[in-house]
């Protein structure tokens, strides 16, 4: 099969597939001389993200929202819940292709289960690829889980032919419900060194005019659905600020839908007109908080794996939740137990910019177990995964089939599935 005769289609939803996607994605366009449509399922906006922006410049692309396909944000949910709509798609990406892959994230809704039937009529294999990482090796994860109950909900994923995974500590929620066969382990994407060297030039700079000599400190916060104590937090942002020198950013978890109800909560987290403080949401990129920070206070995110990547120093608070955190399981020095170990490294960072902080066997442990694993060609593995995937395809694929009396437009950005999906969604159309 010649290269030109295969293609993948990537669906993104959201932020966090944008920062674990878009490095594979990436990787195919500039390697494999295969086409690749990408469908952001969520909101149109996104398209006018950085790293969208950057994929517009590669070849072999198109991308589209489905958000502008469909034409009526009202509509999106009842038209995507539609077999027709996944079956329009699917035929529309593959037409006059003999080979091809479908990729989603960690995820599963009827249009997923949709867009999988319609792949797997055709013979088209499809792949879960990475939404994120394991920031806390406990298994118990939001407030109210007391039990692995829990664990149940990666039960669906089980649908997917194949649930690609990072490392070991994320391919376990998956090997409980499916042959450890179908949960590769290819490494982390958006942590290996290869796209870290990409994405320095693309992304977005952070500035805070005043805060270049000072000792600029990043405190990434998790939802509201985590066990965090929250009024201990709020102490800890007063305690860094004690230092004169200090520059505190404190920055919402990205996407979050509890974020009003933790401000509510708790609305001392926020120190209101204090020139050196600020809390971000999502208008600042955590990539381009971390290239501003000089240390980065974490309470279990997987941001704070770029970090560690980086060498710059990670505190893990673990007095501020009731989980363990990765990063401090790796290495000792991120381990804070208590408010003096804060305190006495502020001390420390505030004499001394460059302080020795890694011990770098600990360090390179966690990046060779966690990020780069078997070794540091992580996004070469990948793009030959899927390759893969997309060769098993043309052996046994029957591209051609659809539904009687189903037209298949070819050309997305035009109105041809959005019409023939619409007028078959539509009530007046059914019975």
């Amino acid at each position: 099969m010649a290269n030109g005769d295969s293609k993948a289609l990537f669906f993104l939803r959201h932020h966090n597939d944008l920062d674990h996607i878009t490095p594979v994605i990436y990787k195919w366009l500039t390697t494999t001389g295969c086409p690749a449509d990408i469908f952001i399922t969520t909101e149109a906006r996104y398209l006018d993200d950085f790293r969208v922006r950057f994929l517009q410049m590669l070849p072999n692309q198109r991308i589209f929202a489905l958000e502008n396909v469909i034409g009526d944000q009202r509509e999106m949910a009842r038209v995507m819940a539609e077999p027709a709509f996944a079956e329009a798609l699917v035929g529309g990406v593959f037409q006059g292709f003999s080979g091809g892959v479908i990729t989603f994230d960690w995820t599963m809704s009827e249009f997923v289960r949709n867009v999988m039937a319609a792949g797997q009529r055709r013979g088209i294999q499809t792949v879960a690829l990475p939404h994120g990482d394991a920031p806390h090796i406990n298994s118990m994860l939001h407030t109210e889980h007391l039990d692995y109950s829990a664990l149940e909900n990666y039960r669906p994923h089980a649908g997917f032919d194949y649930v690609v995974t990072p490392n070991s500590l994320c391919a376990r929620r998956y090997t409980r419900f499916m042959p450890e066969a179908r949960v590769p382990v290819l490494g982390s994407p958006r942590y290996c060194d290869e796209w870290l060297a990409v994405m320095g030039a693309a992304i977005p700079l952070y500035n805070w005019e005043g805060s270049e000599a000072g000792l600029k400190i990043l405190f990434l916060l998790r939802d509201y659905n985590y066990p965090v104590f929250w009024e201990e937090a709020a102490r800890t942002n007063r305690l860094v600020l004690q230092f004169p020198d200090a520059f505190l950013v404190v920055k919402h978890h990205t996407r979050s839908a509890t974020v009003q109800r933790l401000m509510r909560d708790h609305p001392d987290l926020e120190i209101r007109d204090h020139p050196r403080f600020r809390m971000v949401y999502d208008e600042a990129h955590t990539a381009s908080l971390i290239a501003w920070a000089n240390v980065v206070l974490d309470i279990g995110t997987s941001a704070a794996f770029e970090a560690v990547k980086r060498g710059k120093p990670v505190l893990s608070l673990e007095y501020l939740h009731a989980g363990r955190t990765t990063v401090a399981h790796y290495i000792r020095a991120c381990d804070i137990q208590y408010r003096d170990q804060l305190y006495d490294w502020m001390v420390r960072f505030q004499t001394d910019r460059n302080a020795a902080f890694y011990d770098e066997d600990e360090r390179s442990r966690f990046v060779s177990r966690m990020l780069e694993f078997p070794d540091g060609k992580v996004l070469e593995r990948y793009v030959e995964f899927l390759k893969k995937c997309a060769r098993v395809t043309a052996e046994i694929a029957d591209f051609n089939a659809a539904p009687v009396g189903l037209t298949v437009g070819a050309e997305l950005g035009d109105s041809a599935v959005k019409r023939d999906v619409c007028q078959r969604s539509s009530p007046a159309s059914a019975g």
